[in-house]
C-alpha cells in the first residue's frame, strides 16, 4: 500500500496532533464539534469609534453583539453597520464578528440627483427609493419644488441606517454616499409621484439608477493579517474587485491545509452583469468560495453577501445541517429577505443555466415578484481547462468539513495519550497496556472512523457507507513509526435537483 501523504506534514515532523486534509473532487472525473462563527468585512465611517483592522465580536476586548454596537463602532449607515444589520435581521444564533478595512487612499464618494418640479396643484406624495427601501414625503397644493425637496431631504437624512445623505438646492436633491470608494457606485435610487399625474409635481429619475463617481478600491491585506490565526467559518466580504476576493480566498485555502487546520468559506455577492461576475468566479474557481448573483438588485452586494451568509449559518447550525437550498425563499422561509429588482429585470432561464455552469449561485425572480435561491453552489467548476462539477454542490463542502471536525475531535478524545502498535497477526495476542497505557493499532483507528461514517450515513449526510468503509485505508506509516495514516473516500449525499416526468396521452 502506498504511503498516505498530507500536504506540509513531513515524515520527520514530530509535533503531536490530529491532522486532516480534505481533497475535493478526487478520483476519476465522472455539524460537528467545530466552531462555525461568521465574519463580516467592510468599511467604517469616521463617525464610528472603532478602528480599522481590529476584530470586534462577542468575546473581543470591545464587544459587538448588537446593531447598536455596530453603529457605535462603525458609524450609522456605514458599510459594516448595514452588513451587521442585514445579518442580525436573519440570524441571531451564529456568533458574529466584524472587521473594518480602511477606505482606499483618496477615495471619493458617489452621488446622484433627484430633480423635483412644481408647484403642486393638488396634494400628493413623493416616494423616494434608496437601495431596497423607500420613504414617503407628502405635499399640498401650492408647495414649490424647493419646499417638496427640502421635506424629502429631511426624511432621507432621518434614516440613519441608509447609506446616503441628502441636500437640496432649488428643488434638486443631491444624494451622496456615506462610504467612499468604488463599491459606493452600487447604491441605487429613483423616485415617483403618487398619484402618477395631476398633482403638478414632477420628478426624475423615475427608474432605478446607480449613483456614480465613487473611485478607488480598498486594500484587504492588513485585515487578512489580523484574522489569519482565527477560524471564521462563514466569511462575507464587501469586496467586489477580483484582487481583494482572490487575496482573501487564497488565505482561506492556505489556512485549510493540515498544519494550519483552519477550514473556512467565503460568501461573496454580485449585482453586476453575469459576464463580469463569471470573470471574477473564474479567478476563484474553488470549493471554499461562493458567489451569489442577482443582476440589478437594489440590495448592495456587500449586504447581499451578509444576508446569504446569515441564512447559510442559521440553517447549518443544527446537526444534521440543512443540505439542500434549492428554491430557498419560495416557501415559508421568513428569513429570506431579498427583494426583486425594482427595475423589473430578472434572470432568464438561459442565464440561470449559464450561471450554474460557471460557478455562480443565481437568485431567481418569480412573476409574483418573489425571489428565491435557485441552487447553492461553489465557484469550483473547472479542473484546469476541463469542466469538472464534482464539487459544484456547496453542501458537499459542509459535509466534508463537519466530518473532518468530528473525526479530529473524536480522535483527540479517544486516542490521545495512547501507545501505537501494529495490528496483531493471526493467533497473536492483542497488545494491552494495562490500566496505565492504552495501546492503539490501525484496526482500532479504523473502527473509530467507520463508526463516524455510519453515524453520518444515518443522519443522511453520506451515501454508500459500506463502500466508504470498504475503501477507507488505515496504515501505520512506513517512514514515521509514530504516525497512523488514514484515507477516507467520503461520499456526501446528493441533493434532489430535478424530477423529469414524461406524460403520454394514449387514449
Amino acid at each position: 500500500m502506498a504511503e498516505i501523504v498530507l500536504t506540509g506534514l513531513a515524515a520527520d515532523d514530530p509535533v503531536p496532533g490530529e491532522y486532516a486534509q480534505i481533497n475535493f473532487a478526487v478520483g476519476e472525473l465522472g455539524i460537528g464539534n467545530g466552531q462555525y462563527y461568521a465574519l463580516l468585512i467592510g468599511n467604517l465611517l469616521s463617525s464610528g469609534a472603532g478602528s480599522t483592522n481590529t476584530l470586534y465580536g462577542p468575546d473581543t476586548a470591545v464587544s459587538m453583539t448588537s446593531e447598536q454596537d455596530a453603529i457605535t463602532l462603525f458609524g450609522a449607515g456605514s458599510e459594516l453597520h448595514r452588513q451587521v444589520r442585514r445579518f442580525l435581521q436573519i440570524n441571531q444564533t451564529t456568533p458574529l464578528y466584524a472587521i473594518a478595512v480602511a477606505e482606499g487612499d483618496s477615495a471619493t464618494a458617489a452621488t446622484g440627483t433627484i430633480t423635483i418640479t412644481g408647484p403642486a396643484t393638488s396634494a400628493g406624495t413623493l416616494r423616494i427609493f434608496i437601495a431596497d427601501e423607500f420613504c414617503d414625503v407628502g405635499f399640498v397644493t401650492g408647495d414649490s419644488a424647493t419646499t417638496v425637496a427640502a421635506a424629502a431631504v429631511t426624511q432621507i437624512n432621518a434614516k440613519d441606517h441608509w447609506p446616503v445623505t441628502a441636500s437640496n438646492a432649488s428643488g434638486v436633491i443631491t444624494i451622496t454616499t456615506k462610504q467612499k470608494g468604488l463599491r459606493a457606485n452600487f447604491v441605487r435610487y429613483f423616485a415617483k409621484i403618487i398619484p402618477f399625474s395631476g398633482s403638478g409635481v414632477g420628478v426624475t429619475p423615475t427608474t432605478s439608477t446607480l449613483v456614480t463617481g465613487g473611485t478607488v478600491s480598498d486594500d484587504i491585506s492588513a485585515v487578512l493579517t489580523t484574522i489569519v490565526a482565527r477560524r471564521f467559518y462563514y466569511i462575507a466580504p464587501a469586496a467586489q474587485d477580483q484582487t481583494q476576493l482572490v487575496a482573501l480566498f487564497g488565505q482561506i485555502n492556505t489556512q485549510a491545509l493540515p498544519l494550519n487546520n483552519i477550514r473556512q468559506r467565503m460568501v461573496a455577492a454580485s449585482v453586476d452583469t453575469l459576464a463580469n461576475t463569471i470573470t471574477i468566479v473564474d479567478a476563484l474557481n474553488g470549493a471554499r468560495a461562493e458567489m451569489v448573483w442577482l443582476q440589478n438588485s437594489d440590495m448592495p452586494p456587500c449586504e447581499m453577501a451578509a444576508h446569504n451568509a446569515a441564512v447559510y449559518a442559521l440553517e447549518e447550525s443544527p446537526f444534521p445541517p440543512k443540505l439542500n437550498f434549492n428554491f430557498y425563499g419560495d416557501g415559508q422561509n421568513d428569513q429570506w429577505r431579498i427583494k426583486a429588482p425594482l427595475s423589473g429585470t430578472a434572470p432568464t432561464r438561459s442565464q440561470i443555466k449559464a450561471a450554474l455552469n460557471a460557478g455562480v449561485t443565481p437568485i431567481g425572480v418569480r412573476t409574483s415578484g418573489r425571489t428565491y435561491l435557485v441552487k447553492r453552489i461553489t465557484t469550483r467548476y473547472k479542473n484546469g481547462s476541463v469542466v469538472d462539477y464534482r464539487i459544484r454542490d456547496a453542501h458537499k463542502v459542509t459535509v466534508c468539513d463537519r466530518y473532518a471536525d468530528d473525526l479530529q475531535a473524536k480522535q483527540a478524545a479517544q486516542l490521545r495519550g495512547s501507545l501505537l502498535a501494529d495490528d496483531p497477526k493471526k493467533n497473536e495476542p492483542i497488545v494491552s497496556g494495562g490500566s496505565t497505557n492504552k495501546v492503539v493499532t490501525p484496526r482500532v483507528v479504523k473502527a473509530l472512523v467507520d463508526r463516524l461514517t455510519d453515524d453520518y450515513a444515518e443522519d443522511a449526510m453520506l451515501q454508500n457507507a459500506a463502500d466508504i468503509k470498504k475503501g477507507t485505508q488505515v496504515q501505520r506509516s512506513g517512514v514515521n513509526s509514530n504516525r497512523v495514516n488514514v484515507s477516507i473516500p467520503l461520499q456526501p449525499i446528493d441533493v434532489l435537483d430535478q424530477i423529469a416526468n414524461e406524460i403520454n396521452q394514449v387514449a
